[in-house]
């Protein structure tokens, strides 16, 4: 191999592992996120459905609090990491890059139940996220049909109007 080769290489070895790094980081960041909205969820929701406020009942609400949060957390940090890795390798974020990186969390996240049913998450959770990003397109569109165009500038003085600051006018 020669020099220009290996130089190149360590090029896309050192980018790769730094787009590695932040994605990595994007997705602890969505996970613990996730995980501070999930355990209120998971509070509530347990609190809800059962109405024991006994301590032996609190626990058992504290524990599911603990399992919601544990979802939304591996849900989120899984997702944004993913979506972080399928957008620089693409090189653009768009609704296609939503897909791929809900597919691939689907698929991931419900393995242990088998390859069907990971394989139905996958194009559920994947379907769910494109026609989510869809919507917030055609949504952002829309508010930009909606808006009035901006106002033109001001004309720009010249002459004596603009030494004196438009006092003769």
């Amino acid at each position: 191999m020669g020099e220009p080769q290996k130089a190149e290489c360590q090029g896309l070895i050192k980018r790769a592992s730094q787009v590695g790094l932040a994605c990595l980081i994007t997705g602890a960041n969505a996970a613990v996120a996730g995980a501070m909205m999930g355990a209120p969820f998971g509070l509530v929701g347990s609190m809800l459905e059962s109405k024991d406020l006994s301590m032996n009942g609190f626990r058992k609400h504290l524990t599911n609090a603990g399992a919601t949060a544990l979802r939304f957390g591996s849900t989120g940090g899984v997702f944004s990491a993913v979506d972080c890795l399928v957008s620089n390798i693409r090189g653009k974020r768009d609704i296609y890059s939503g897909l791929i990186a809900g597919s691939i969390t689907g698929y991931t996240l419900n393995i242990r139940h088998g390859q069907k049913d990971a394989l139905k998450a996958g194009a559920t959770f994947g379907g769910l996220t494109f026609a989510s990003d869809l919507l917030s397109v055609g949504l952002q569109r829309l508010a930009a049909q909606a808006a009035p165009p901006p106002p033109p500038p001001p004309p720009k003085r010249r002459g004596l109007a603009a030494l004196l600051g438009g006092l003769g006018e």
